[in-house]
């Protein structure tokens, strides 16, 4: 309330232009920044209304390195930082933990040409709001659109918008060992593969998706246990690796509230409800799950199964062969107990060949020209 008269006295002595002068909304101010996350836009269920996901961060630039404060967080149970490359990655990556959240912003976005505040952010600088979307434009070819913050000072900060359809095929992919190398399940690896080396895609599996994206009109929705502050760096990764574009579900995290250790704890519970929240976005549209035997993918993709079989039209695992675990098929037989077995698919390392026209197989030709 204090900023918002600030600004409307400013504008009214000319210090600010009355363009800014907005008091429903809080700028962003120059020693500010903002992430727009990529989000969801449907069509509800009940009423012919359709809605947009509006989630953003809003946060001031870290003034500390980062080196220092990895030593600080992790002591000895992470490889040390020896030489430059490392060092950068280190930086690029790990600042974004170490930034200053902005609690109580009210943030104001356009879609297409209608105008959108968000609730105050909170603790740890997020905003989500949920919107109706009245410019009719934005979903006409059930496509991409843009949300867009305009600051005083002249930056814009936008993010995708992805209209869905309520039919189609959507794939829910994990992210850590299913599209890049984690090691989640060895401790040490996993701190290094996340912060201190270069990322490495799982061979083939760009390739899978797009051909799911060009022959069978799939959207992507990349749903993971990896927390949000790594989303910039994720994305950049995907994108030059040629993954489709798509949603991000990831967890939130704060430093100060959790163990570092905690980043990628129980990723079951997390990831049934977040799941169930996704597919309540979806529609009618028909479902591939892709993830990895590493942590509970199998588990959690096996329920969603048994919940909703006739839209799960194929399930994707890679077995990452974690040292002590039950076989492939001793697992299998618990976590897809009721799941017909022509639908789960197993592979290690690479994805072979033969899997495309599998999944092709399994999600029928009709998605080409989805109604919106």
């Amino acid at each position: 309330m204090f900023w918002r008269k600030v600004l409307a006295w400013a504008a009214c002595l000319g210090i600010l232009p009355l363009a800014y002068a907005d008091p429903d909304a809080d700028p962003v101010k120059p020693d500010e920044s903002l992430v727009v996350f990529p989000s969801l836009c449907w069509k509800d269920a009940v009423t012919p209304q359709w809605q947009a996901d509006i989630h953003a961060w809003i946060y001031e630039p870290p003034l500390v390195e980062a080196a220092a404060v990895w030593a600080w967080l992790v002591g000895d149970e992470a490889e040390p930082v020896d030489d430059d490359a490392g060092d950068d990655l280190l930086q690029e990556r790990l600042q974004w933990f170490l930034v200053d959240n902005e609690r109580g912003k009210r943030l104001r976005f356009k879609i297409g040409d209608a105008s959108h505040v968000t609730g105050a952010s909170g603790p740890d600088g997020h905003v989500h709001e949920t919107v109706i979307l009245v410019d009719a434009g934005v979903v006409e070819a059930a496509t991409t659109a843009r949300i867009v913050n305009r600051a005083p000072d002249g930056r814009e900060f936008s993010g995708r918008l992805d209209c869905l359809p309520p039919r189609g095929l959507s794939v829910i992919s994990d992210i850590d060992d299913t599209v890049k190398i984690s090691e989640v399940h060895d401790k040490q690896a996993l701190l290094a593969n996340t912060f201190l080396r270069p990322y490495r895609p799982v061979a083939g599996m760009a390739r899978l998706y797009a051909r799911l994206a060009n022959e069978r009109e799939a959207r992507f929705h990349y749903l993971s246990a990896s927390p949000w502050q790594l989303y910039p760096v994720l994305d950049e990764f995907m994108l030059a690796r040629g993954f489709p574009a798509g949603s991000f579900h990831l967890k939130h995290f704060r430093l100060k509230d959790r163990s570092f250790f905690a980043l990628f704890d129980d990723p079951y519970t997390y990831k049934l409800e977040a799941m169930e929240d996704l597919l309540a976005r979806l529609g009618e549209r028909d479902l591939i799950l892709v993830g990895d035997s590493g942590e509970q993918d199998p588990e959690v993709y096996g329920e969603i199964a048994r919940r909703y079989p006739q839209r799960v039209r194929a399930i994707v695992i890679r077995d990452v062969g974690v040292p002590g675990a039950p076989s492939r098929a001793e697992r299998a037989a618990v976590a897809f107990a009721g799941v017909e077995a022509g639908r789960v698919f197993w592979f290690a390392d690479a994805v072979p060949e033969e899997l495309a026209g599998q999944l092709l197989e399994a999600a029928p030709d009709v998605y080409a020209n989805p109604a919106p």
